[in-house]
């Protein structure tokens, strides 16, 4: 598939994880959960969209904030996630700052020890400056999609934490820029209201794993 014609796969994408979204706290059954993560990640490919002769920034920070909710049986060996995510990632190259930051629909697939996700936006913001204190600006035009992939450890019903990993790319008229955006981050998760049953009666592990504590 030529990148024009990925455009209107991702637009589909973002419309449909956005549904999703909308409506999935209107199952009964939902637990609804904030997850926040902190980490390192780097900007590659940035010279199209930052008009910059660099190749690639540095490491830099890595954070994202996400609103979720659980749907379908809680007891079930895999459980889907709809929800949205807040993505930012920072780096540095030649003295200059380079941040990417979206908003993008969140479509989880979790089992018990790890979980996959992906999805994709239009609503894109970029930022180049000597300082952090440069105001953001959005990419008008821009289409950007992610992966994800995370290693969950269920400590308690109400509190999880994860090592989480992702790719991002933006494209806007044809070209990929900056891509990939990586992001490796410790990921930590609140369930709320109902959603401090989080887990349902899956079994969770405390705070000794995983020093000997069944996989499932």
């Amino acid at each position: 598939m030529s990148r024009n014609g990925l455009r209107p796969f991702l637009k589909l994408v973002f419309l449909l994880s956005g549904l999703c979204a909308l409506f999935a706290p209107l199952r009964s059954n939902a637990a609804f959960y904030v997850e926040t993560g902190f980490g390192v990640g780097e900007l590659r490919g940035i010279d199209k969209m930052y008009n910059s002769t660099a190749g690639s920034t540095g490491l830099g920070l890595a954070s994202n904030l996400s609103l979720a909710a659980t749907i379908g049986n809680p007891n079930s060996l895999v459980q889907l996630h709809l929800g949205l995510q807040q993505r930012l990632t920072q780096g540095g190259a030649s003295g200059t700052s380079y941040s990417l930051m979206t908003t993008e629909p969140l479509i989880r697939l979790e089992t018990p020890r790890f979980y996959v996700g992906f999805g994709a936006t239009p609503l894109v913001w970029t930022q180049k400056g000597s300082s952090l204190g440069t105001s953001f600006s959005p990419a008008k035009g821009a289409m950007a999609a992610y992966a994800e992939f995370g290693l969950l450890w269920r400590v308690v019903p109400f509190f999880n934490l994860a090592l989480a990993g992702s790719l991002e790319g933006v494209s806007k008229s044809g070209v990929n820029s900056p891509f990939p955006v990586a992001q490796a981050t410790f990921q930590m998760r609140f369930f709320f209201g109902e959603g401090n049953k989080g887990g349902g009666h899956r079994k969770y592990d405390g705070w000794r794993y995983p020093f000997g504590v069944e996989l499932f």
